[in-house]
């Protein structure tokens, strides 16, 4: 009886360490599948940006070169789906931006942003293109409703890129258009004190959120 007691626990305590054993694979295995699939977000946005390096746009019927960019592959993007835009502006505490790779503005931004982001610990940007928005009328008009009167500029039918939204609990709590008023000269990059003064704005977005979106550095 005693033996057979013994062979009881000792299966008792193969099956739980068993248990354990699959639990931890699982956790494991859905950790490095988040770490790369941000891993691959991070890239794509880098190589989508770096191509357009030097390159020669129209804009406003002037031509302009796009300023060099050299992004880490460590950046906090993560790009959203079409499906996923609305629900990110309307859940949760997150960071998300609307820009495009071949914008002069939303390319001024991004290393200020990221060093901004930086500075709050914080690597999780939800990452959207503006040309798809302006272009898809229907969640074009998703997205300004959320917006509501968080956006100063209620008449045009077109972004003032980068858009930069802070949310906080399912709530927009900051939203920024553009650069900084000052910027006219658009052969030039950001001056040093433009580059402060947008770093202030963003960083005021951080804080309306406070700790809500760097306590989550676990995803990636």
């Amino acid at each position: 009886m005693e033996d057979f007691t013994v062979k009881k626990r000792n299966i008792l305590i193969l099956i739980i360490l068993l248990f354990v054993f699959i639990i931890g694979s699982i956790v494991v295995f859905y950790n490095h599948n988040n770490k790369v699939n941000c891993s691959k977000d991070a890239l794509k946005f880098k190589q989508n940006y770096e191509k357009y390096n030097g390159n020669m746009i129209k804009y406003n019927n002037k031509s302009y070169k796009l300023r060099n960019l050299d992004i880490s592959k460590d950046n906090p993007i993560i790009y959203l789906k079409k499906s996923d835009v609305v629900e990110r502006l309307r859940k949760g505490t997150e960071v998300v931006l609307f820009g495009n790779e071949s914008d002069l503005f939303t390319r001024e931004a991004i290393p200020v942003l990221f060093d901004v982001a930086n500075e709050f610990d914080c690597d999780i940007v939800y990452y959207y293109d503006s040309n798809n928005i302006s272009k898809d009328n229907e969640l074009y008009k998703e997205v300004i409703n959320i917006i509501g009167n968080k956006r100063k500029d209620t008449v045009s039918k077109s972004f003032k890129t980068p858009v930069l939204i802070f949310i906080k609990e399912g709530k927009i709590v900051d939203y920024h258009e553009g650069l900084v008023d000052s910027y006219d000269d658009y052969t030039k990059s950001l001056s040093e004190d433009q580059k402060r003064e947008l770093a202030r704005i963003y960083r005021n977005g951080f804080n309306s959120i406070n700790n809500g979106v760097c306590e989550r550095k676990q995803q990636c």
